[in-house]
């Protein structure tokens, strides 16, 4: 994970000013409304305390940017930050109380009023301001730690804040009846003008405070979408195959907890991806969903297929490794091999196996009729293809293909560690006898009457009517169809 703490952005200077001039305008307007004082210099403390703030503040700010400082924990930074703001407001409460009570002789309980205003007011400016300095974090890059992730629930932090919130109103609801009491006693005879002023006190700091909540609300707003809109960027890469960007995590609440089991979802939709992206490289696409989506016990009890089998196998090839190196054969089969890969892939067939100089090719369709002219177009390329190579000893290529159409059993044949897909069955036996025939027929493609019913007329015309012949394996004689000679 990044961790990038030293950078306190101009933007989030300028909010914590803000709160500094928000905070002192509304002690000014406190003291003109609630404070009966006979110097009237006391009206311009709050720039006094301004100014003390924003000293004091570039001293914490210092000494909080410093390289020893910094902290690769990103809830504990949030912690810090807060802190930090809001024991600024404390030191500048407890000046006010200082010096209000001091210097200007103000009854304790009327200074203490204001220290609480100002306490409240740090509380919201701290909240507001590590938001703000969060949601800068998050566009950095910062992140917290997977492994040191400890879940702090929303409703925790929710529930603390809620509790923090009414503590302050109650001290403060608390010193203003003390503040009434007081006066109560110093002016028994009228109880108006005092029951006034404890309501103006109560009012404006329940004004006060409001206006704070709705602010802080809206800064958690913008942090929530903050966090939020990363994570739903990702899921909508993830959906269109983009798997470059990881969900960063950046909360130890729920949105946290949500950010890590997303990125293990999309680590395994990436590792689902390579393994169909392996799988259309060796099987065609309805194969690959049933490896995908079937249980293993099932693909081994198999299934019965109507298929077209296309056998190929290169003449000779056994004879001319005796005289070609090992380097040249394994370079022409590899080759060879792409290019009939490539070529039974264009007719939306597969290759079941590669055996030595030879490939089993199958071609399975909803229309039979479209597997067998994809088989036929098949070879018709090969043949062509084969005619132009060359064999590593410098002999022209020559390949005999055989074509049949039947059912076989298509399923999961090898052991619990290791299994294939493959396709078994009378009919991929035939295919390869069709092959065998090729040479003693001298042609190359070799069809069976079954494959040739069902081939259409403009590929019919390809072959030739080569009458019935014995094949290995079989009692009763096949009747084939010749491709080119």
């Amino acid at each position: 994970m990044r961790f990038n703490f030293s950078l306190i952005g101009i933007q989030d200077r300028h909010i914590r000013y803000g709160h500094y001039v928000a905070s002192m305008v509304t002690l000014a307007i406190y003291q003109l409304i609630a404070l009966e004082a006979n110097n009237q210099t006391i009206y311009l403390l709050p720039i006094a305390y301004f100014l003390l703030m924003f000293l004091v503040g570039k001293l914490f700010w210092g000494r909080y940017n410093s390289p020893e400082k910094r902290i690769n924990c990103l809830s504990l930074r949030q912690r810090l930050y807060f802190l930090r703001e809001l024991s600024l407001y404390a030191v500048i409460a407890t000046a006010s109380m200082l010096i209000s009570t001091l210097l200007y002789e103000v009854r304790v309980i009327d200074a203490l009023c204001s220290t609480l205003i100002i306490i409240t007011f740090g509380y919201f400016a701290g909240v507001d301001t590590t938001l703000a300095a969060s949601r800068e974090w998050f566009k950095n890059g910062v992140e917290q730690s997977v492994d040191s992730f400890r879940l702090i629930p929303i409703s925790v932090t929710m529930k603390r804040a809620t509790l923090s919130i009414l503590t302050l109103i109650l001290l403060f609801g608390l010193t203003a009846t003390l503040k009434l009491n007081e006066t109560l006693e110093a002016f028994p005879l009228d109880h108006k003008p005092v029951v006034a002023m404890f309501a103006t006190d109560l009012l404006f700091y329940l004004i006060m405070m409001g206006l704070l909540m709705v602010w802080s609300i809206r800064g958690y707003s913008r942090t929530l979408h903050s966090i939020i809109e990363p994570q739903l960027k990702v899921v909508r890469d993830a959906q269109a195959g983009e798997f470059e960007q990881m969900i960063p995590v950046v909360s130890q609440n729920e949105l946290g907890l949500l950010a890590i089991q997303l990125n293990r979802l999309v680590d395994y939709v990436q590792d689902r991806e390579k393994v169909e992206q392996m799988l259309r490289k060796v099987v065609s696409p309805d194969i690959m969903e049933k490896l995908l989506t079937t249980d293993t016990e099932t693909l081994k009890h198999g299934e019965q297929r109507d298929v077209a089998i296309l056998f190929c196998d290169i003449r000779g090839f056994t004879e001319m490794t005796e005289a070609a190196s090992a380097e040249d054969v394994i370079h022409f089969l590899n080759t060879f091999f792409s290019e009939l890969s490539e070529m039974v892939s264009r007719y939306n067939g597969i290759i079941n196996k590669f055996m030595g100089d030879a490939i089993l090719a199958v071609y399975s369709t909803e229309h039979p009729a479209w597997a067998i002219d994809n088989a036929m177009a098949t070879a018709l390329d090969i043949a062509k293809r084969v005619s132009e190579l060359e064999l590593p000893d410098g002999s022209p290529a020559k390949a005999g293909i055989g074509i049949h159409f039947g059912r076989v059993m298509a399923g999961t044949i090898g052991s619990d560690h290791r299994y294939e897909y493959t396709f078994l069955g009378d009919a991929v036996n035939t295919a390869s006898r069709l092959e065998g025939l090729s040479k003693r027929l001298q042609h190359t493609i070799i069809v069976s009457s079954d494959a040739y019913q069902m081939l259409s007329a403009p590929l019919k015309g390809e072959l030739t009517d080569l009458g019935k012949h014995n094949v290995r394996g079989k009692s009763d004689p096949i009747h084939v169809y010749g491709g080119p000679v």
